[in-house]
């Protein structure tokens, strides 16, 4: 057949647009570009020079992360007061995620900041026994998180940083706002966190309020307001055991019952520090009648 020149092969027009032929395919396929004429001997697609411009064009809206089913409805229509319409609602979206993105910043630095100036105060106390492990009651905040629970054993510590691997996915999936540190709700009984047994766990990472509220495949729950007796241990995680023996102690001579579930607070850890000496957890110890 002799081709007239308005006639580009589907190679040609991939190599002349920069794009894949798998994408021009899977234009075909939704009715977005489609060749207009198709060799019935050969089989071989051939596209206009006038579907040069539309696929130029959507290569140029795609920029703007407009989805396809609305840079479809464009081309069809060849409205412009649609495409105003549509770009528009592109650029608020963009503005949003613009902020969003702001705020996850913002809240990351005073993450590590709230860390760092931790880890300083206590570089200044010389992370001295007497001047820590100082127990006092307070009220632990209604706090909306996004959670992951699982039953691991504690010395797995593989386990572990899987499924705070799984919240920072999902994090990331919904581009959540995180407020506050990782943190650790231990069901099972906070003793037994030391010993081979299984234990059942919440990995729970705070997310700011609303955002989750519309994802359905989110796990996201209140942590109730409660009482806890609560203090700052400096060192490797296992070293915790003690940091529970004294506040059991603490609570009992001060008249205090204590749930056998515990909240841990990780304040500064493996991502801030290679010295495990150095590792900053924040426990409380839930008063008896509390439910976390």
């Amino acid at each position: 057949m002799d081709r007239d020149e308005s006639k580009y092969s589907i190679g040609e027009i991939a190599k002349i647009c920069n794009v894949t032929k798998k994408q021009l395919r899977y234009y075909d396929e939704k009715d977005i570009v489609s060749p207009f004429y198709k060799d019935e001997q050969t089989g071989y697609r051939y596209y206009s020079e006038t579907q040069i411009e539309e696929i130029l064009l959507i290569k140029e809206l795609k920029k703007t992360d407009l989805p396809l089913v609305d840079i479809a409805e464009i081309l069809k229509e060849r409205n412009i007061p649609l495409l105003r319409k549509k770009m528009e609602r592109q650029m608020e979206l963009a503005k949003l995620d613009l902020l969003e993105a702001m705020n996850r910043y913002d809240q990351t630095v005073q993450t590590f900041m709230r860390a760092r100036e931790t880890v300083e105060a206590l570089d200044r106390m010389n992370y001295t026994k007497q001047n820590l492990h100082k127990f006092e009651v307070v009220t632990f905040p209604k706090t909306k998180v996004a959670y992951t629970r699982y039953v691991s054993y504690w010395n797995a510590n593989s386990l572990f940083i899987g499924r705070r691997a799984e919240l920072y996915r999902m994090i990331d999936e919904y581009r959540l706002t995180t407020t506050g540190n990782l943190t650790a709700i231990f069901h099972g009984g906070y003793m037994k966190q030391f010993s081979e047994k299984e234990e059942d766990m919440n990995g729970d990472l705070e997310v700011f309020f609303g955002i989750a509220d519309s994802k359905d495949c989110v796990s996201c729950r209140y942590i109730p307001e409660f009482q806890a007796i609560t203090t700052l241990h400096v060192g490797c995680y296992p070293s915790l055991k003690e940091c529970y023996e004294e506040l059991e102690i603490w609570a009992k001579d001060n008249g205090y019952e204590v749930e056998k579930c515990s909240f841990e607070d990780y304040i500064c850890g493996v991502t801030m520090t290679n010295d495990q000496r150095k590792y900053v957890t924040r426990v409380y110890g839930p008063l008896k009648g509390s439910t976390i």
